[in-house]
């Protein structure tokens, strides 16, 4: 991403709020699995706001069909800049 290797974790990431505090502190990625395993509603709680420049679409490399089906899931409100 922007030319650097992504920083991904994974890990105690059992809220929303745990998300949040991670990419707030430079995380560009949380990795979540056992969190839905124990709570299947997790995203269910709240809408979550994505917002995404076209460069920033584009240097994620994603598929255009998984984009589709993170879209159609209804967990995040993307706003798209320009």
């Amino acid at each position: 991403m922007n030319h650097r290797v992504p920083l991904i974790a994974a890990g105690s990431f059992n809220s929303l709020e745990r998300m949040a505090v991670g990419l707030a502190d430079g995380l560009d990625l949380v990795a979540v699995g056992s969190a839905l395993v124990a709570n299947t509603d997790l995203f269910g709680q709240k809408n979550l706001s994505l917002n995404l420049s076209a460069s920033e679409i584009e240097s994620i490399k994603l598929p255009e069909s998984m984009f589709s089906k993170i879209k159609d899931l209804g967990v995040f409100a993307f706003q798209f800049t320009k």
